[in-house]
């Protein structure tokens, strides 16, 4: 090849690679304001999880009834929303969502605008109640940005899984979660099942999910479980999750009328 030739094949590499530059610039820009988005909205519509001051004597704590009356004042504006989960010590604090599958809310803020950080969602096979769910199962992304349910990866830090309350808010009241298990697993796994022929089948499958923990967790009683499942982003282990799991052990659901 002449030098002409080498010339031109020179200038062509430098405009293709200056086209890839660009394309993946426009693309990074793109996620960036559609994570900047995602944060300033759910910022915005984050429960007031403060209020409340509580003491151990009451039968009802104060906690509860302003937990409870600030997710109805934000259900007012988004009566999409079928529940509101809070883990202090993970700062994961977000609205639930159901659809009716599990893609939409995967790509749709509460609101319905488009984005890629998505929703913390219900399975929709699930009933809403974790009353009525032996298995309450909540899903969200791992966001680069630390967000929706990134900090579940905190949870594999013994103490602060063992320390961990899942608080999560709905229409039949406050539900307390204690952690049962944290562990590493696949797409394959029945982390998810929902549907159990009696009590002693889902006490097989609640000692199952106890078992696979990273840490030993002694429990007295079987109670109704919350499930939380986000992907571990390995690159090589697309269908690889992080599942974490809490046994019901409290649960005010005789609120009484909010203001």
């Amino acid at each position: 090849m002449n030098r002409s030739g080498i010339r031109i094949l020179q200038y062509s590499l430098l405009a293709v690679s200056a086209v890839v530059f660009i394309v993946c610039a426009v693309f990074l820009v793109k996620a960036l304001v559609d994570y900047q988005r995602a944060d300033d909205f759910y910022d915005d519509i984050t429960l007031d999880t403060n209020s409340g001051e509580s003491t151990p004597d009451e039968e009802i704590p104060e906690r509860a009834f302003a937990l409870m009356e600030s997710y109805q004042s934000l259900k007012e504006q988004y009566p999409s929303i079928v529940g509101y989960i809070n883990i202090p010590s993970v700062s994961i604090s977000y609205p639930v969502v159901q659809g009716t599958d599990n893609e939409y809310y995967m790509t749709h803020l509460v609101s319905g605008e488009e984005n890629k950080s998505g929703s913390i969602f219900l399975d929709f096979r699930v009933e809403p109640s974790p009353m009525l769910s032996k298995n309450l199962i909540v899903y969200g992304h791992n966001m680069n940005d630390k967000t929706m349910f990134h900090h579940i990866r905190d949870l594999f830090v013994e103490d602060t899984f063992r320390a961990t309350q899942v608080e999560y808010i709905c229409d039949d009241g406050v539900f307390i979660y204690d952690s049962l298990a944290i562990c590493v697993t696949y797409t394959s796994d029945p982390y998810h099942a929902y549907r159990f022929y009696d009590d002693e089948e889902f006490a097989a499958f609640f000692a199952e999910r106890a078992a696979m923990s990273r840490f030993a967790v002694d429990y007295t009683e079987v109670s109704n479980l919350i499930t939380l499942v986000t992907c571990s982003n390995s690159a090589t282990k697309p269908d690889q999750r992080f599942v974490y799991h809490g046994m019901l052990t409290k649960a005010y659901t005789d609120l009484g009328e909010m203001s």
